[in-house]
């Protein structure tokens, strides 16, 4: 039998155990190998109580907010044994059958790629995005500001690995896209001031260019 990688879920979530265990059950129950796809949840300490029994390993620590996406996401790539990593949001569903193996086939044409998937947001963002686990070890991160989507996109354009993968769907179930789960765990997303002006800071930049330039090395 071939071997095939595992897909490790990358999952920070708050206040919303049912919005989760919707997400991750439309992974898996969409996947050909679920048992080969790992999830990873990240919960903030004082919110564990409400996601026991849900599914994945849930990792507990101390809350960083929205501004801290990027810590939450990091940790968990740490923890991921999973060959590819997949940047994944508790109000995400996934719409296409088998989308594991068409990952893994993708992977096999792109081993050092960004698989940016198809959803209903617009491509610029990424959202949604594979990467192998190689980056974060060559990086040692997958991203140090909170939109890790963006980072993510703009560093595979640097390097020249940014691809489109059309076969698998992701359907955005977010305020602003579909007007549902307008609460204020939605809202909390704005409020920090990171969120507007981190991103762009010259070091911020700088950053980019050398994780673009370890990626690219080892394509």
């Amino acid at each position: 039998m071939s071997y095939e990688p595992i897909i490790s879920i990358l999952c920070p979530s708050r206040g919303r155990p049912e919005l989760y265990r919707r997400s991750i059950a439309s992974l898996l129950d969409n996947a050909v190998n679920p048992h080969r796809v790992e999830v990873l949840a990240r919960l903030d300490e004082d919110d564990y109580q409400q996601y026991k029994g849900c599914p994945g390993t849930l990792v507990v620590d101390r809350p960083y907010g929205y501004a801290g996406q990027h810590l939450y996401n990091n940790q968990l790539a740490q923890l991921a044994t999973g060959d590819w990593l997949m940047i994944w949001n508790d109000d995400a569903l996934m719409q296409t059958p088998r989308w594991d193996e068409l990952i893994h086939l993708a992977g096999l044409a792109h081993s050092m790629a960004l698989l940016s998937l198809d959803n209903n947001q617009p491509r610029e963002y990424a959202c949604f995005p594979v990467v192998p686990r190689r980056w974060f070890e060559l990086c040692g991160h997958l991203s140090l500001d909170c939109r890790v989507d963006t980072w993510l996109n703009a560093v595979a354009r640097e390097a020249g690995c940014f691809v489109e993968e059309h076969g698998v769907y992701v359907f955005h179930d977010r305020a602003d896209l579909t007007g549902n789960n307008d609460d204020e765990i939605y809202k909390a997303r704005y409020a920090h001031p990171d969120f507007y002006s981190s991103f762009d800071e010259p070091a911020m930049v700088q950053a980019r260019l050398i994780d673009s330039t370890l990626i690219r090395s080892a394509m």
